[in-house]
């Protein structure tokens, strides 16, 4: 079903509260702000090459209500539900989520004319079924070229199964700061997993206190974080499902003036935290997040972080490190591997404790 969408700019569009009927996706909404503002979608940033949107700006709908539609296609997939629309018609299939009855191959298909039921009422797939099996192959199409296939309608399957990852997995894995966060399933993989975090800094002179996110991954659901609070204090935060907290701190009393490494390595379940290479604290990780740190989109960012924290007992809302971050490497060795008795042992102690956090 369409949503509505409310655009108001004042300086830029004379009408007040005129209606438009073009089909508009959420896509086009960036390329239309980029021709608003003259500005070219860039062809690479930070000297990586990027796709080319696959959005259109509806800008010229402003000024012209009869404006020519700018998008006649966009299909549709979520767990194996899917829709096309195309020059005012859509054609839209339910299929049961977590079951296989009927098929995803063999689910109905219906059709609806978005022009004059724009509600989508009245099933017109009887009345045009030659349009219904173009628009249903029209779909096929456009699925194979964005990367839909294969479909699933199992909604837990990626966190049991898994996928082939888009990204080759490598050994090593650099973060910069103040960038948007990297999404779960092409980020590092951490879990139950022997690696080593390394903050590269520089403390300026007669700057304010040294405290911030080195890095920090998941939420409050569950997930990581490596940071500095204010007096002097280096701290992993490991959050596991929002049950436990694992946590290992150490002093590192005034960091003086130039480039510094601040460093969280983990051999499970040992963790270390160390600066220049000097230990500044031991501790135990005794369990890790076994799946995904997050269903809700939780990254991984470096140098600042999104609301809702793994570490929300430490800090709130961004907490940006307040010197120069230059970057974050993170090292992975091996396969993830999980001690089940240890993880036994653990679960019983924490519940015969009666303590959520593990504090």
């Amino acid at each position: 079903m369409a949503d509505p969408l409310i655009v108001s700019w004042p300086a830029g569009i004379a009408a007040r509260g005129d209606v438009r009927r073009q089909f508009v996706h959420a896509i086009d909404v960036a390329p239309t702000l980029l021709e608003l503002v003259g500005v070219a979608p860039p062809s690479t940033v930070a000297g990586v090459a990027q796709e080319p949107l696959d959005g259109v700006s509806f800008a010229p709908t402003f000024a012209d209500r009869d404006a020519p539609e700018v998008r006649s296609t966009q299909y549709f997939e979520m767990l194996g539900c899917r829709a096309i629309y195309r020059e005012g018609w859509k054609a839209v299939t339910y299929h049961p989520i977590q079951v296989d009855e009927p098929g995803l191959d063999i689910a109905p298909w219906e059709l609806y004319d978005l022009r004059a039921d724009p509600s989508e009422c009245i099933d017109r797939a009887a009345e045009r079924p030659d349009l219904l099996q173009t628009l249903i192959g029209l779909w096929w199409s456009e699925a194979e070229r964005n990367r839909v296939l294969p479909l699933d309608n199992r909604p837990f399957s990626e966190l049991v199964f898994g996928r082939e990852p888009t990204v080759a997995p490598r050994s090593r894995y650099t973060y910069w700061p103040d960038r948007a966060p990297v999404p779960e399933s092409v980020a590092v993989n951490v879990r139950a997993r022997a690696h080593r975090i390394t903050a590269h800094v520089t403390v300026h002179r007669d700057g304010p206190p040294v405290e911030g996110v080195l890095a920090v991954q998941g939420s409050v659901l569950g997930g990581w974080s490596f940071h500095v609070l204010r007096g002097g204090h280096l701290v992993y935060v490991h959050n596991l499902a929002g049950w436990r907290l694992y946590r290992v701190a150490g002093e590192i009393g005034t960091l003086a003036p130039g480039e510094h490494t601040l460093e969280f390595a983990f051999e499970p379940p040992a963790a270390r935290l160390a600066v220049d290479g000097r230990t500044v604290a031991l501790g135990e990780v005794r369990r890790t997040v076994w799946s995904r740190f997050s269903l809700t989109g939780a990254g991984l960012t470096a140098g600042w972080s999104p609301d809702l924290s793994p570490a929300a007992d430490d800090y709130r809302g961004r907490f940006a490190f307040s010197h120069a971050l230059h970057r974050v490497d993170i090292d992975v060795e091996g396969l993830p591997r999980i001690d089940h008795d240890r993880h036994h042992r653990d679960a019983s102690d924490g519940w015969s404790a009666r303590d959520p956090h593990g504090r």
